[in-house]
């Protein structure tokens, strides 16, 4: 996998999460239209998104904040097998 696709991903993980915590709720085709993602990049992003920050949660089709307050920190090494393959 390239490092401009493998960066590209990090970046609208990121973007992503900054819409979510700007927002506090934000429904997914709104975040899928806002970044320019295919389903099958926004399913990955998704994915990454839920995994990585435990403070967004996903229902009824929109990404939202939990509401009890937890550090927002992203371990360094979690991305390994949620960015694209190719």
């Amino acid at each position: 996998m390239s490092q401009t696709r493998r960066s590209q991903f990090r970046s609208d993980v990121n973007k992503a999460y900054m819409l979510v915590c700007e927002r506090k709720i934000i429904d997914d085709a709104e975040i899928q239209y806002i970044l320019n993602l295919g389903n099958a990049s926004f399913y990955r992003l998704k994915k990454a998104l839920l995994a990585i920050f435990p403070d967004v949660i996903h229902e009824n089709g929109f990404f939202k904040l939990r509401t009890e307050e937890r550090a927002r920190e992203v371990p360094v090494d979690h991305w390994g097998e949620l960015e694209p393959a190719r």
